[in-house]
């Protein structure tokens, strides 16, 4: 089979996967109902994303939707573009993401229905708040990994920190700017092997295979515009990590709180 049958193929694997009408395989229990389960006081807030994800699921996947029958590669290329799909409320237009997903974390997700509805109702809940001051912009950092206690989300303010003499304050603030530049820059290492090896087994089309992780802008039409991590560099990861150096910072947990 040559490299243009087999990306053929899995384009159409991936169709099917919409349309496939098998009952999906369950796990013998959810790890969303094991995290109930140990915070019985968070299921509200649990189940309201889960619902949110299956209205997303049904609106890009449609009812008859299962990934069974994918290659993990295949569903990560499926689900990232469900992600990119998703709307954002006009007052995060001008906000930065920085989305990671571990390779555990897109192997829950293929098994466990309900972890995967929860994680796509996070984005959409947190795509459709509404912030008044918005229009200056955000930094988000988003990761997901096998479990709902495994998320953890945070949020800069652009304009956080002007005006700041706190040298502690700074000291802090440089040392988790070290740290996420370490990290970017492992990260875009990666990303850059990734992009050569599918640029290589596509003949010159770039297709996201393995995407661990998303750097994006957010555009004109409100949704992650997929070409901002495939065709950066590592000057924009550092430009936005010096940015991000400026700010202040505020952390999520995985209940949405």
């Amino acid at each position: 089979m040559n490299e243009a049958s087999s990306f053929s193929e899995t384009l159409s694997k991936v169709e099917a996967a919409k349309t496939s009408g098998k009952k999906r395989i369950q796990p013998e229990q959810s790890t969303v109902d094991k995290y109930i389960s140990k915070h019985p006081d968070r299921k509200a807030d649990v189940e309201k994303m889960v619902t949110a994800g299956n209205n997303v699921i049904k609106q890009y996947l449609g009812e008859n939707y299962n990934p069974d029958d994918l290659t993990l590669e295949e569903y990560k290329e499926l689900i990232n573009d469900v992600i990119s799909k998703i709307p954002y409320d006009s007052s995060q237009l001008n906000d930065v993401e920085y989305l990671n997903i571990t390779e555990d974390g897109y192997k829950q997700m293929k098994s466990d229905p309900k972890y995967e509805a929860w994680v796509l109702g996070y984005f959409k809940i947190d795509r459709s708040v509404h912030f008044p001051c918005g229009a200056q912009g955000n930094y988000h950092s988003e990761h997901f990994g096998a479990s709902i206690e495994e998320h953890h989300g945070e949020s800069y303010p652009m304009n956080y920190g002007d005006g700041k003499d706190d040298d502690s304050w700074w000291e802090k603030r440089q040392k988790r700017h070290d740290m996420l530049m370490e990290q970017m820059a492992k990260y875009y290492e990666k990303r850059h092997n990734e992009r050569e090896a599918a640029m290589k087994k596509n003949a010159g089309r770039i297709t996201v295979t393995d995407t661990e992780a998303i750097f994006s802008s957010r555009g004109a039409n409100n949704t992650l515009d997929d070409s901002s991590y495939l065709g950066g560099e590592i000057s924009a990861a550092a430009e936005f990590f010096m940015m991000i150096a400026n700010g202040g910072g505020a952390t999520g947990d995985g209940a949405g709180n």
